[in-house]
């Protein structure tokens, strides 16, 4: 959130930094909505009074089905003058039960008083347990400063803040050289392949100059690798200094390279974006060149709902995740209004790389509606599994595209193929407001995975018009994935073949699966006699209901097989099955039958002179001619 200064604008009753507030799960919403499909929504802030609550951060520690060991959010709780502080709240349930506290302010060295406002909260858990809150503070003078909130408690408590980061204010206006800390992210290497186990990641922007012509800003990104005791000098990591006015999200890989994505674009206009990406192979102290994968049309920075009325704003960012059973799988989500000026203003898409950045394939949609109504502000994370889950707001069930719900969805196979969206809310809700009455929801939601559920928390304003934060989960079984089933039809049966000759003949290969399934198919065995060839061999993305036309070209057994005294034996007999299976199911596969009648010749071979003469002879006599023919 791009902080704005305001001078102790406060609404309704704000919590004290100091207490602890146990929410016991009783506060729960009647099932209203008969699309959703999970569990019952279950209010994580403390606070019952009118104060804005929104941007979620979550992460887990992994624990029995559907109750990780651990669950920790961290959100902005009234990000603005006067506010308490970052709200966080854990749970050891699986979320039916949250603890939830606020972290203080952290001081400012230079005034000696705590800084006047929190915001942007990012969390991340090490391997260790420990705990990571990131966030931004600043003050009415315009300090501000990037922080690092450590627990090893699970979230009981936490030591006072790392500072990552702190500038300081403006000298008279124009200054080109103030710069202002906004929009972070942290994460951990938490593999165990990685040569940098347990470092400790943050990524932010610093708005470049003071009442300049344009709020220009840079990447920056500092690293720590005693466990978030200490964090190194912040360097910039971008190399175009422009608008690059968005959320950068890092993302480590199990191999340890760093990865962040980031939003190039014009704040002041919107428009078209480009989403950029940097890697560094070395911890972070190093950093190659900025690479623009995608060009997108962006959302209008602020959305018109259906009334025609200006809503929330809608300033997501590319959201970038490594897939943790492959080092080179990159899947990046996000915002984008293709059709332009069409009442349809945003839309979900993720694109995907499989050779670690160097090239991406081509923008799929993730939301299937067909309305025109709007979807944003998407988080994307991946089971360890592989499979990858995605989330975001979503307006299609509000025929004037004025209501709110969240929706997910999961695809088991690398993106290619997505479950039908699924919304998980209770119910129903307008944008919430912020302290002056502006629609405004925040710039994300949070989203974390184990292998058996999605876990998803969420701003609504159903008991406060200003927003709380509520805690869902899905299980894998209610995101079911249009599932691709093989089967071929044809057969590959021959009768009298000559010795050495070419025969051909063709098989479909056909997907009767789900419908919105797509097969990926290939020949994974055949015969060993003879030569084969097929054309294709394999392929992707077989739509339900298609079939592809495979063509078989065999070369026959060419063996010389002479009777012994020139008796005939008759032709031998050839079998085996040519097997195809789905690339993505082995035992989805499907069998075809093969025989081959081969005729056989004279067998004199116990003769090796007999055989010579035989070879050397065989058109000289007549004869010996028609007796050796197929």
């Amino acid at each position: 959130m791009k902080k704005t200064i305001v001078l102790f604008i406060i609404i309704g009753c704000l919590i004290g930094a100091s207490g602890s507030v146990i929410i016991q799960g009783t506060y729960r919403l009647e099932h209203q909505q008969p699309t959703a499909s999970r569990g019952f929504d279950v209010m994580i802030d403390p606070d019952f009074t009118q104060i804005l609550q929104n941007e979620i951060s979550l992460e887990l520690i992994p624990g029995t089905y559907g109750q990780p060991s651990l669950l920790v959010a961290a959100y902005n709780d009234y990000p603005y003058s006067s506010g308490p502080g970052l709200g966080f709240s854990r749970s050891t349930d699986g979320g039916t039960s949250w603890t939830a506290i606020q972290l203080p302010t952290p001081t400012n060295p230079y005034t000696l008083l705590p800084m006047d406002d929190s915001f942007d909260p990012t969390v991340t858990i090490d391997t260790f347990g420990n705990v990571f809150v990131g966030h931004i503070s600043s003050d009415i003078n315009m300090y501000s400063g990037m922080y690092v909130h450590k627990s090893t408690d699970g979230g009981l408590s936490f030591i006072p803040p790392v500072t990552v980061a702190l500038d300081l204010p403006p000298g008279p206006p124009p200054d080109p050289n103030f710069r202002f800390n906004d929009r972070c992210q942290i994460t951990a290497d938490i593999s165990s392949t990685s040569p940098y186990k347990d470092n400790i990641y943050v990524t932010w922007i610093k708005d470049r100059g003071y009442l300049m012509p344009f709020p220009w800003s840079d990447i920056y990104f500092s690293y720590s690798t005693d466990n978030g005791a200490t964090f190194s000098t912040p360097i910039t990591i971008n190399e175009v200094n422009n608008d690059l006015a968005n959320m950068p999200i890092p993302a480590v890989a199990s191999d340890g390279t760093i990865y962040v994505s980031w939003l190039h674009y014009n704040v002041q206009t919107g428009g078209n974006g480009t989403i950029y990406l940097d890697k560094s192979t070395d911890g972070g102290v190093t950093w190659g060149v900025d690479k623009a994968i995608q060009q997108i049309a962006l959302p209008p920075l602020t959305l018109t709902n259906g009334l025609g009325q200006l809503d929330v704003v809608s300033k997501g960012a590319p959201v970038l995740k490594v897939s943790p059973t492959n080092p080179s799988h990159l899947y990046i989500v996000y915002a984008a209004d293709p059709d332009g000026p069409a009442p349809d203003e945003a839309d979900i898409f993720l694109i995907k790389s499989t050779d670690g950045g160097i090239t991406w394939g081509s923008p799929k949609r993730v939301n299937d509606d067909w309305t025109v109504n709007d979807q944003h502000l998407p988080w994307i994370d991946i089971k360890p599994d592989g499979t990858i889950d995605i989330a975001w707001y979503d307006r299609r069930n509000s025929i004037t595209d004025t209501m709110w719900d969240v929706f997910i969805t999961r695809s088991i196979n690398g993106g290619t193929t997505f479950s039908l969206n699924k919304m998980i809310n209770d119910q129903s809700y307008a944008s919430p407001l912020n302290p002056w009455g502006t629609p405004w929801m925040g710039e994300y939601l949070g989203l974390a995975v184990d292998n058996s559920h999605a876990y998803i928390v969420f701003t609504s304003s159903i008991t406060d018009p200003c927003g709380d934060v509520y805690f869902d989960k899905i299980e894998n079984s209610n995101l079911p994935v249009p599932t691709p089933n093989l089967d071929c039809e044809g057969d590959l049966n021959f009768g009298n073949v000559k010795r050495g000759t070419t025969v051909t003949r063709d098989f479909l290969v056909k997907n009767i699966g789900d419908p919105q399934s797509l097969l990926d198919w290939e020949i994974e065995s055949h015969p060993d006699w003879g030569t084969w060839t097929f054309s294709p061999n394999s392929g992707d993305d077989l739509v339900a209901g298609g079939s592809t036309t495979v063509n078989v070209s065999i070369v026959a057994p060419d063996q010389v097989s002479l009777g012994l005294f020139l008796i005939k034996t008759g032709g031998k007999e050839y079998n085996g099955t040519v097997k195809v299976v789905n690339k993505e199911n082995s035992s989805d596969f499907s069998i075809i039958n093969v025989s081959m009648n081969v005729a056989i010749n004279y067998e004199i071979s116990r003769f090796p002179l007999l055989q010579i003469f035989f070879e050397r002879f065989l058109y000289v006599f007549p004869l010996l001619r028609y007796l050796m023919r197929y």
